[in-house]
């Protein structure tokens, strides 16, 4: 890693001699070992000595960001406990833009309700499943309004604006002039109209991190970025919404690949630690650019969701598109880009309005991935991403523009049992069944898939309308599934699915 040097000094040959640089200083080990574990005092300390100002300190990276004069680097790349230096590229941040039009305070149903129609007829809703329990960070430019606005009543009322945080200012008020970017965001997480619902979890608790401002230091806010997720790791997310990240500005094109920026490389960190990151892909469909994913949807683990037009059926032309930079699928899957959303103006008059942009396609998942892990509260971070991707409208089928396409809320709920109907019995060279076993306290379900399509296996329990037991099985081609029957099912019916194959057994 010591040959990044020699790329520093061909960046910053033109600098003059006494410039501070900003970068990251990355160390090689910890007192304990760990991701939560602290970086070592010392180290910090030591590199001061040849910085001229220190920034964030990070447990995830075991790193530090520092302003370093050029003549000072060869000396920091050289200290026996750094790993390696990186240079931050970039002084501006832009975070996705969204149009507004139409600002109305009119509410009507019949406008707001169709921002959800793509992802199927079925509301989680009607089964009660609002995103109870689950814990949702947002991370924005600002939440002008969230405090006022009658879209957050009931979050504000029962308690559930569980923390906030400035980044930028250093405070925990959220809710001044900056920006209502956020706050129409948040909408479409958990808000609501005159009572109806703008997004799929209104019942889900939320922390709000403002970690940049528009046309901001683009150091400080990589910097905010990795404060914000160990905050919020800190106080337990279950997700991440990003709704907006750096531009071409602060990247070159060839960089989008998922390693280089470091807000990327953060967000694999947070999919490791549990947290499941989603993130908008951008509005830079409409420019001549090679690779437009912005960071962090184009790392890895992170969920990116391009946008719909209005018509809710073909991608919006402004949507950036994949694939990555080093050629993988990007993105994941797509959502509706117009939205009716909360909005607050600068003097503090709340109205709802229309906006577009990729900013909004990704609460709206957001929303509906609180859902899912509301009904599989024991499933992982990765486990909801691929349930999203194998349960939306086009696949195995994909594309650069759509990914997977839309999540359906239909196959989402009757793979856990919520099935308003019984669906018919594929029948073929695949085949499901179930099947109760001699001694009576075991069920068998046999399954074979000789296209070698199907993804998982989910297995529900109900007492009349009533899911009492669900799971979900990582399956093979072929194979079977057991679990020891309990008790108090007696007079229930198993249900068990597998891609579009269904079965049921009076237990």
């Amino acid at each position: 890693m010591k040959n990044l040097l020699a790329i520093v000094l061909v960046l910053f040959a033109g600098i003059a001699a006494g410039q501070s640089v900003p970068c990251w200083v990355f160390f090689k080990d910890k007192p304990v070992f760990g991701l939560d574990a602290p970086v070592n005092q010392n180290y910090v300390r030591t590199i001061n000595n040849y910085c001229d100002s220190l920034g964030v300190t990070s447990k995830w990276l075991n790193a530090v960001a520092v302003y370093v004069k050029s003549e000072q680097m060869s000396a920091v790349d050289t200290l026996p406990f750094v790993d390696h230096v990186e240079v931050a590229r970039g002084n501006d941040v832009q975070f996705i833009w969204c149009a507004n039009s139409d600002t109305t305070t009119a509410v009507d149903p019949q406008y707001y309700h169709t921002q959800l129609v793509p992802f199927g007829k079925t509301k989680p809703i009607d089964f009660g499943i609002t995103g109870k329990g689950i814990t949702i960070a947002v991370f924005d430019i600002g939440f002008r309004g969230v405090n006022t606005h009658p879209a957050f009543a009931h979050v504000r009322n029962e308690g559930r604006i569980k923390a906030t945080y400035d980044f930028v200012l250093n405070q925990t008020n959220v809710d001044h002039k900056a920006s209502s970017h956020g706050t129409a965001v948040l909408s479409c997480i958990v808000g609501k109209a005159e009572g109806v619902n703008l997004g799929y979890a209104p019942d889900a608790t939320v922390l709000l991190a403002r970690i940049a401002r528009e046309g901001g230091n683009q150091f400080k806010s990589e910097q905010n970025f990795v404060r914000a997720l160990e905050w919020a790791d800190s106080l337990g997310a279950n997700i991440i919404n990003m709704s907006g990240g750096p531009n071409e500005r602060s990247y070159f094109a060839e960089q989008m690949d998922g390693k280089t920026a470091l807000i990327s490389r953060a967000a694999n960190i947070a999919a490791r630690k549990g947290i499941l990151v989603i993130a908008a892909a951008g509005n830079n469909g409409e420019y001549d650019e090679e690779w437009n994913i912005l960071p962090p949807g184009d790392a890895d683990s992170a969920l990116c969701v391009t946008a719909l037009d209005e018509s809710g059926k073909y991608g919006a032309a402004y949507s950036s598109y994949g694939p990555t930079a080093d050629f993988r699928r990007k993105p994941d899957i797509c959502a509706p880009g117009t939205a009716f959303v909360a909005q607050c103006n600068l003097k503090g008059t709340c109205t709802y309005g229309w906006e577009e942009g990729t900013s909004f396609s990704a609460p709206f998942v957001t929303g509906l991935a609180a859902c899912v892990m509301q009904i599989y509260p024991d499933s992982g971070a990765m486990a909801v991403y691929r349930m999203l991707q194998r349960r939306a409208s086009l696949y195995p089928y994909y594309d650069y523009l759509h990914g997977y396409g839309v999540p359906q809320t239909d196959s989402l709920l009757q793979d856990a049992g919520y099935a308003i109907k019984r669906d018919s019995f594929n029948v073929g060279k695949d085949h499901l069944q179930i099947e109760k076993l001699a001694e009576a306290v075991t069920f068998i379900a046999r399954f074979s898939d000789e296209r070698k399509n199907s993804d998982y296996l989910f297995v529900a329990v109900k007492a009349g309308n009533k899911v009492v037991y669900y799971a979900v099985h990582r399956i093979t081609a072929c194979g079977e599934v057991r679990v020891r029957m309990r008790e108090e099912w007696l007079y229930c019916k198993m249900i068990v699915r597998m891609g579009g194959y269904y079965a049921e057994l009076d237990l």
